[in-house]
């Protein structure tokens, strides 16, 4: 099951505040000029390569925020079996550069449903999508850029190594920025998520 938490969060995030993730399958590509140091990590979406991730650093090492586009995932590694862990997903350099963007984030809506490997059947699951903090409205302090954050939860009923796969979206606004507007395609960036969790039983 997967719903909004509203009160918890804050608290909540104290225990996975340090695990940060970004990792996926069938990742590859590192890049390298001799001022300006970048990371390409490519993924297989439906059979076809995708550039999922780029990160650029200057010659110090630190991150640029004005090239490339990338994301971290921050929750625990262990869940525990039928209790919500909550998961924050951040964009941290946005894909759309000098204009206006939010995200959100879309997971299967039916719990016994997956995306599969390689996002295959992203087309034909009914999704329920979950928005940025400044659109879904949430008073909640959290450390981000709210408008490139969205926060939801995932339980699990049975135990062993799960993998919690959705898909973030990075849109240009509307006039109207409400939860049931329609994005035209050409207004959007997709990045794929994969989370490896452990889920444990709660003795």
């Amino acid at each position: 099951m997967i719903k909004f938490l509203s009160i918890i969060f804050s608290a909540l995030l104290i225990f996975f505040g340090s695990c940060r993730k970004n990792k996926i399958e069938n990742s590859k590509t590192i890049e390298k000029t001799s001022t300006l140091d970048s990371l390409k990590k490519v993924i297989f979406i439906r059979d076809k390569e995708y550039i999922n991730q780029v990160w650029y650093y200057n010659k110090n090492g630190d991150l640029l925020d004005h090239k490339g586009f990338n994301f971290v995932i921050q929750c625990k590694d262990t869940f525990i079996v039928n209790k919500e862990s909550i998961i924050l997903v951040n964009q941290v350099v946005p894909f759309f550069k000098n204009q206006k963007s939010k995200i959100k984030v879309c997971l299967p809506r039916n719990d016994l449903l997956d995306f599969n490997i390689g996002f295959k059947n992203e087309n034909d699951i009914e999704q329920v999508c979950f928005y940025n903090l400044e659109t879904s409205g949430m008073n909640e302090k959290f450390d981000v850029e709210r408008r490139y954050s969205v926060v939801f939860s995932k339980k699990f009923k049975l135990t062993g190594k799960k993998i919690i796969r959705a898909v973030l979206i990075e849109y240009l606004l509307s006039k109207n920025d409400t939860l049931g507007d329609h994005i035209s395609l050409d207004s959007i960036h997709k990045s794929y998520l994969e989370i490896p969790v452990f889920v444990k039983d709660s003795i």
